[in-house]
């Protein structure tokens, strides 16, 4: 019996995988070198057993000259663009307290101390001189008033790229703050920022064991990103994303669309679709719940809908898939129903009405 399952964001992103992927791992694995479907599902060939692979391609529009937007966006770099892409920037703030090595305070000691905190880059995010987009770190920070101000400062890097210092001499402990800018070529996908104090208490010689060298590291210090969200292009290659991205800085979200009638084979590969993602996911959070629409999925979740066509009617009802549903049937490219006893894995992007601009998650 052919089951699927669709994982989608509704006006976002859409993604229907196999039941018998569930059922079995490694057809998932080997699905390239038996699948005989091509991108956009056009000439598949339905032979039982084979499992079926659909990846819908991300529209380009064309302008009045034919060039494709992204080859007119390479030439074309005018004010009113400018205002656009600053409009449509998403601002994440990455606070430190969020990470267990800085929890309440990040404290250094001695005269040459340092601390690192590690973040990523999420896949979807632009950030690029083009777009506007940029990346500053905010440092809020308390030090020792017996500090020698000529003798002590703060330093910040990432990567090992010296972005930006300050000279620790405020008075009576005040709290003082740099503000730097970290240049677009630096960030990758793992990142490390690294904060050292050099610090001194006397004008030629200090006691490194003395407790008056100290500066502490505020905790509501952040990372600060402007970006715009972008269009990655459907590959079961990078599989678990875009369902699970091991570089997003926010728990992944999946809502399970409830059938008609839970059965023991929805269970099960319910169950184990949910392990396989635990597994991938491994420290980093998953929250999950059941939903009873489509409509009611919010912005930010994946939907994941498992069963036949018959199990879950709402198939029917999606719209822009590689893959037609039709009389409680899935038709391969050439309009033909798949055999029940094939597998069918579709990757594809959705949009909610004929008139919904495509919105890609942030």
């Amino acid at each position: 019996m052919k089951q699927l399952f669709l994982l989608s964001q509704i006006s976002k992103k859409a993604f229907v995988l196999t039941f018998c992927f569930l059922l079995f791992p490694n057809s998932f694995s080997n699905a390239w070198a038996i699948a005989t479907l091509t991108s956009s599902a056009k000439g598949a060939n339905s032979q039982p057993g084979n499992l079926l692979l659909a990846q819908a391609t991300t529209p380009t529009k064309k302008t009045e000259t034919g060039a494709t937007s992204e080859e007119t966006a390479t030439t074309t770099n005018t004010t009113e663009e400018a205002a656009a892409n600053a409009k449509s920037l998403n601002t994440h703030n990455l606070e430190f307290n969020r990470s267990p090595i800085v929890g309440n305070r990040m404290r250094l000691r001695g005269i040459y101390s340092e601390a690192r905190l590690g973040f990523t880059r999420p896949r979807g995010w632009k950030i690029d001189k083009q777009t506007g987009g940029n990346v500053q770190a905010l440092i809020r920070f308390q030090h020792s008033p017996s500090l020698y101000a000529s003798r002590s400062n703060l330093t910040v890097l990432v990567n090992g790229t010296s972005v930006g210092s300050s000279p620790l001499n405020r008075k009576q402990s005040q709290v003082g703050q740099l503000l730097v800018n970290i240049p677009q070529n630096l960030i990758q996908d793992y990142n490390e920022l690294t904060i050292v104090a050099q610090q001194n208490n006397h004008p030629e010689c200090s006691d490194p064991n003395s407790p008056d060298l100290w500066t502490e590291i505020l905790p509501d210090s952040k990372i600060t990103f402007k970006y715009q969200n972008q269009p990655l292009a459907l590959n079961f290659s990078r599989y678990p994303y875009p369902v699970f991205d091991n570089l997003g800085l926010e728990p992944s979200k999946l809502a399970y669309l409830q059938p008609k009638q839970i059965s023991e084979s929805w269970l099960t590969a319910a169950g184990r679709f949910q392990a396989a993602l635990g597994r991938s996911a491994d420290f980093r959070p998953i929250e999950t719940r059941m939903v009873t629409s489509a409509a009611s999925v919010a912005s930010d979740e994946r939907l994941v809908i498992i069963g036949t066509p018959g199990e879950q009617p709402e198939l029917a009802s999606l719209k822009d898939l590689p893959l037609k549903i039709s009389g409680g049937r899935i038709l391969d490219g050439s309009n033909n129903p798949v055999p029940e006893d094939r597998g069918v894995l579709i990757l594809s992007l959705l949009k909610k009405d004929k008139d919904a601009e495509m919105v890609y998650p942030s």
